[in-house]
């Protein structure tokens, strides 16, 4: 789980690519970036997302 990516990780400005999307400043600045890979399963992607 990360704020943002690794290339930008040490600043704290918002991120120009949710800015791009269309999303506020505040809403670039408080989100979070999940990765996935081919071994995890949708049971631990559910389960993350209840706890």
């Amino acid at each position: 789980m990360s704020a943002k990516s690794t290339c930008s990780s040490h600043g704290a400005n918002e991120s120009h690519t949710l800015l791009a999307m269309g999303k506020s400043k505040k809403e670039a600045t408080h989100m979070i970036r999940l990765s996935f890979s081919g071994l995890n399963t949708m049971n631990e992607a559910k389960q993350f997302i209840v706890i």
